[in-house]
């Protein structure tokens, strides 16, 4: 790869092994000390950051990966796939922490559990990396928190200097310390897309009404041009200042959940890297989040540009 390439998206956030132990068995049957046996296990890779790398890239879109790993072996398989997945990487250093990692319990009756240990992505420092290699046409921010949010500061002021669009994800735990926490870089942000619950918590309300929440988040920063908040099986709800787009998800057949949001904001920003409008951008996230669904892994169910295009012509949003 030549350094000055230049991607068109930079996904910075977490990147994580995640154990996937399938149980069989009713949480709440469960008692105290209760030795548990596992129906099937699964270790494959996960974390914000690589879930919408890898999306975006099986979709045609020339991307990269910045974040933190650790000097270990879920480290190596993180980058043996990124690198199989044609995601470029650009921190090149090891952190003296472990690799993040999460285990992740479900059960056939739908209940979920999550154990995540943060680690090496909680420690990505802004002098670490080469900000020549920073070229990009759009920034994707997943979730970070310790120093890597001070470093997510510092990129969001990156981006505003060089005139990079920012496409901005934040957790439930990140919208939950609020506006004034989150100022700087929703001062960069472009896009920005919380699930109903996480608006909430940005806003510090507890009104419902989707319509008013949609304003009040697009009211936060000049340089948002969308809003998007997803309710699962309710839909999902785009505000361009203007008009308010709204998509009603099909009837699939739902396996496991993790990455669902990851999947649908590398198959949202890829439309946009498409040039294409919100209702495509929004019917392309839709597909490729219900894909993922349907499988066990963050990553397993994302499609292909050509697999993604075949069902958008399914659905009649393309001909």
């Amino acid at each position: 790869m030549v350094k000055s390439d230049m991607y068109d998206v930079i996904t910075v956030g977490s990147a994580t092994v995640d154990c996937f132990a399938i149980l069989d068995v009713d949480f709440k049957k469960i008692e105290h000390g209760q030795k548990l046996l596992i129906k099937d296990i699964k270790f494959l890779t996960g974390g914000g950051a690589t879930n919408v790398g890898v999306g975006l890239s099986r979709l045609g879109v020339k991307t990269a990966f910045l974040g933190e790993v650790g000097n270990d072996h879920p480290a190596r398989q993180i980058i043996e796939e990124l690198r199989d997945e044609k995601v470029s990487i650009i921190n090149r250093m090891h952190s003296r922490y472990p690799t993040s990692y999460s285990i992740i319990l479900d059960t056939e009756r739908m209940d979920r559990a999550i154990l995540a240990y943060k680690g090496a992505s909680n420690f990505l420092h802004y002098d670490e990396f080469s900000k020549n290699r920073l070229k990009a046409r759009w920034f994707y921010f997943a979730s970070m928190v310790g120093s890597s949010f001070k470093t997510l500061e510092k990129l969001a002021a990156f981006a505003l200097r060089q005139g990079i669009k920012v496409y901005f994800n934040p957790s439930s735990y990140m919208a939950g310390k609020g506006r004034r926490y989150l100022s700087k870089v929703l001062k960069a942000t472009n896009i920005l897309c919380l699930n109903k619950e996480e608006a909430k918590l940005l806003l510090g309300t507890k009104k419902n009404d989707v319509r008013s929440l949609l304003k009040s988040l697009y009211g936060l920063s000049r340089r948002l041009e969308i809003v998007i908040i997803t309710e699962g099986k309710h839909g999902l709800h785009a505000f361009d200042g203007k008009d308010i787009h709204f998509l009603k998800p099909h009837p699939v057949d739902v396996v496991e959940t993790t990455g669902a949001g990851d999947a649908f904001g590398s198959g949202f920003l890829a439309g946009q890297v498409m040039g294409r409008d919100i209702p495509f951008c929004l019917n392309l996230g839709l597909c490729n989040s219900e894909s993922v669904i349907q499988q066990v892994g963050a990553k397993a169910g994302l499609l292909k540009k050509r697999q993604a295009f075949k069902k958008l012509r399914e659905y009649n949003v393309i001909k």
